[in-house]
C-alpha cells in the first residue's frame, strides 16, 4: 500500500469534514516526523548501544515482574 491509498482511504472513512481536517494532519504529521525518528534511532545505535540495550532490559524487567510480582 502506499502512503497515498491509505490517506485516501482513512479520509473515505471519516464522517465531517472536521474529522476529515483533524485525519489529514494527524497523517501528514505522522509522515513528515518518520524521518527524524529514523535519524534519532540510528543516531542512539551508533552512540550508545549498551544503553538501548539496558533500557530495552529495563521494560523487559518491568513488565514480567508486574505479571509475576518479582524479577526475571
Amino acid at each position: 500500500m502506499t502512503i497515498d491509498s491509505v490517506i485516501s482511504g482513512a479520509l473515505a472513512r471519516s464522517d465531517s469534514s472536521l474529522g476529515n481536517g483533524v485525519l489529514t494532519g494527524v497523517i501528514v504529521a505522522g509522515v513528515l516526523s518518520l524521518p527524524r525518528l529514523i535519524r534519532r534511532f540510528i543516531r542512539g545505535v551508533i552512540t550508545a548501544p549498551e544503553r538501548m540495550m539496558m533500557g530495552a532490559l529495563n521494560i523487559i524487567d518491568r513488565r514480567t515482574s508486574s505479571r509475576k510480582q518479582g524479577l526475571l
